[in-house]
C-alpha cells in the first residue's frame, strides 16, 4: 500500500476529477498500478522461497545422524519432537508449500526423519510385547497411547515411503487398535485416528 507500488497518474492529486475518473487512462493507471503490486508479490515470492531455504537449511543442521531432531541444538534425539516435524512437513507438503523442495538435501532429511519415527513405534511395540511376556496385560487391550496415535498421523503424510515388513506389522498393529478403541479417545485423537486411518485405506471407522 505504498506510493511506490501506485501508478504516476493515481499519485497526481490535481488529476483526480470526476470526468477523468471515467477515462481509459485512469483505467490504464489501475493496470499500471496492479503490475507494480504483482512485481511486489513476486519479490515476496522470493523472499519467502530463500526464508523457506534457510529454514530447511538450519533444520538440516539440527538433524541427528540416526535422523532423529532433539528439542534443542546439541540436545539428545527425540520421538515426540521429530514426530512433531514430520507432521509440520507433511502440513506445508499438503497445502503444497514447500514446491520442489522434496527434492534433493530437504527430501534427504525427511526421509532420514521417517525412518527415524518408523524404528521407534516398532521399539515402542516390542517393549510393548515383553511388558505383555512378564504378565502385564495382553496385546488385545488398549495400548493405544498417545504417541502411537501421533505416529499413525503424522506417518500417512508420507505414504509413498514404504515400511519395512516389521514397521509395517507394527503399524496394523496399531491401525486394529484404533478400530477397537477409538471411542476411548479424546475427540483430539479421534480426529487425528480418523485423518490417518483414511489416508490408508481404512475407510470404515473414520467415516463412523
Amino acid at each position: 500500500d505504498s506510493d511506490a507500488l501506485k501508478s504516476n497518474l493515481s499519485k497526481n492529486q490535481e488529476l483526480k476529477s470526476a470526468l477523468l475518473e471515467e477515462t481509459p487512462w485512469v483505467l490504464s493507471a489501475q493496470n499500471e498500478e496492479q503490475q507494480k503490486r504483482n512485481i511486489g508479490l513476486l519479490f515476496d515470492l522470493n523472499k519467502m522461497s530463500n526464508e523457506l531455504n534457510a529454514a530447511l537449511e538450519k533444520l538440516s543442521q539440527r538433524q541427528s545422524s540416526n535422523g532423529g531432531f532433539a528439542w534443542f541444538p546439541g540436545g539428545r534425539d527425540n520421538w515426540y519432537i521429530t514426530q512433531y516435524l514430520v507432521e509440520g512437513m507433511g502440513h506445508l507438503d499438503k497445502l503444497n508449500a514447500l514446491g520442489d523442495k522434496r527434492s534433493g538435501k530437504s527430501a534427504g532429511m525427511l526421509q532420514s526423519a521417517v525412518r527415524y519415527i518408523d524404528a521407534r513405534i516398532v521399539e515402542h511395540y516390542n517393549d510393548l510385547e515383553k511388558s505383555v511376556k512378564r504378565n502385564k496385560g495382553k496385546m488385545e487391550d488398549d495400548h493405544l497411547d498417545h504417541l502411537a496415535i501421533h505416529y499413525l498421523y503424522a506417518r500417512s503424510f508420507f505414504l509413498s515411503q514404504t515400511p519395512n515388513a516389521k514397521t509395517q506389522k507394527v503399524m496394523d498393529y496399531y491401525l486394529g487398535q484404533a478400530d477397537k478403541y477409538w471411542l476411548k479417545k479424546g475427540q483430539y485423537m479421534q480426529g487425528m485416528l480418523a485423518l490417518g486411518m483414511q489416508r490408508t485405506g481404512k475407510t470404515t471407522t473414520p467415516a463412523k
